[in-house]
C-alpha cells in the first residue's frame, strides 16, 4: 500500500509486535476506500477501550475530524481546542 500510494524509492515495514485484539484481516478491508478503512480501524480501537466504548461513535467522529484538520495544516492551538472540546463533550 505504501508503494502504491507514495511511490517511494524504498520502503521497509516491520511489525515488531502484534496485539491480536487489534489484528485486522486483509479480507475485511478489501475494496474499501481509505476513509472506510480509517473508520473501521478507529472504531475497533475505540470499542476495545472500556473508557470510551459507550461513546465510540462520537470519539471516532472526533478523531476523523482532527485527522482532517491536521492534514489541512490547521494551527496546533485550534486542533488542541477541538480535541479538548470533543473529549469534554
Amino acid at each position: 500500500m505504501i508503494i502504491k500510494q507514495f511511490n517511494p524509492l524504498w520502503s521497509d515495514v516491520k511489525i515488531m509486535r502484534s496485539n491480536s485484539k487489534y489484528a485486522i484481516n486483509a479480507g475485511d478491508l478489501r475494496g474499501l476506500t481509505r476513509e472506510q478503512i480509517e473508520l473501521f480501524v478507529f472504531s475497533d480501537m475505540v470499542k476495545n477501550d472500556s473508557r470510551y466504548r459507550d461513546h465510540s461513535e462520537e470519539i471516532v467522529k472526533n478523531i476523523l475530524d482532527i485527522k482532517k484538520k491536521v492534514c489541512s495544516e490547521f494551527e496546533p492551538a485550534d486542533i488542541q481546542k477541538e480535541l479538548r472540546w470533543g473529549f469534554e463533550k
